[in-house]
């Protein structure tokens, strides 16, 4: 799957659509999908922080404890599942 970011340089988020389903894959797999795309997305480009969005809608995604969220997550949410290196 190709991720094209949306970013807002005044907000510093970018808005990644994701397909219907993300949601039902487990909560491990989302947890270690958003620490990638987080630090993926965030060391190239403007974006500081990453939102997912489903529909146009915001789609909860688990921090690195496990806790859902819909607000906009940084490097400093995954600090835990850094990569190394």
């Amino acid at each position: 799957m190709v991720v094209e970011p949306e970013v807002d340089t005044q907000a510093g988020t970018a808005r990644v659509a994701v397909p219907p389903g993300f949601d039902r894959l487990s909560m491990a797999v989302r947890q270690l999908a958003m620490a990638q795309l987080v630090f993926t997305i965030t060391a190239d480009t403007l974006a500081d922080e990453v939102q997912l969005v489903s529909g146009g809608r915001v789609v909860a995604v688990p921090d690195a404890h496990g806790e859902l969220v819909t607000h906009p997550v940084s490097r400093q949410d995954y600090a835990d599942l850094a990569p190394s290196g």
